[in-house]
């Protein structure tokens, strides 16, 4: 049995388990609080954010004329993608849209035809067909990339020209689509031309982006075109291979 003098003892460690025991389980409640809202906050990081702004850039009237416009900008897990809307992909006629996406700075650039249009939300509905015929565009502002695409607009086939940019810099590149609903296949000159028309009368979001466009847009000339791409094949025959020495 506790004598009369251990009790106190006792009963003061038991109050102070009891106390770093209360203590300890709102510390790991703390704890846990800022780990979910972490998660929470850097989960809302990569989600899709609306920004209240037309895009900077914009592509000349004379190219887009009779066209409806509207434009969005969105930023999602630093990345900041610009969007011009000249009519729509389920419109009869002729349609344009053109993005600048403007990664974080020191980010990797991978630019797949796969990833970029058949994963994209605007056209998924639209199920498009890449084709393999490619060309390589030209325009004052780098090489452009572009593909026979068709699509399927409410029940009506369009021929397309999906692009993308091939600029000598990370900072920035374009990517879009351009169909006609008349049945023709778009011009990859004039979708070149379009893309060389292009200008941005306020300054772009990062500074990387704004100076390579400024000094590209700055050059003079008729520099826009657009040639199939040549596909080679080794006519060599083949190497027999040689012997094996053990």
């Amino acid at each position: 049995m506790l004598s009369s003098i251990d009790r106190p003892r006792v009963s003061l460690v038991a109050t102070g388990a009891g106390i770093a025991i209360r203590y300890g389980f709102y510390l790991f409640g703390i704890v846990a609080f800022a780990a979910v809202a972490s998660a929470v906050i850097g989960l809302y990081g990569w989600l899709p954010q609306s920004l209240a702004r037309e895009p900077a850039f914009q592509l000349a009237p004379a190219d887009v004329a009779s066209l409806s416009r509207q434009g969005e900008v969105v930023e999602m897990a630093g990345t900041r993608f610009e969007t011009w809307h000249y009519g729509q992909i389920y419109d009869r006629g002729r349609d344009l849209t053109i993005t600048m996406v403007m990664p974080p700075k020191g980010s990797p650039v991978t630019r797949h035809f796969g990833r970029e249009f058949l994963d994209n939300a605007t056209l998924r509905h639209a199920r498009p067909v890449l084709s393999s015929t490619y060309y390589d565009l030209e325009t004052r502002f780098g090489p452009v990339r572009a593909v026979q695409m068709r699509v399927n607009a409410d029940g009506r086939q369009k021929l397309c020209l999906a692009f993308i940019s091939r600029f000598e810099t990370t900072s920035l590149y374009l990517r879009g689509w351009t169909c006609e609903g008349n049945g023709s296949q778009p011009s990859a000159g004039a979708l070149a031309c379009t893309i060389d028309h292009m200008a941005a009368p306020a300054a772009l979001a990062t500074p990387e982006a704004e100076d390579f466009f400024r000094q590209r847009a700055a050059k003079r000339g008729g520099t826009c075109g657009a040639a199939p791409v040549t596909q080679t094949t080794d006519t060599r025959p083949p190497r027999r291979p040689r012997p094996h020495r053990w």
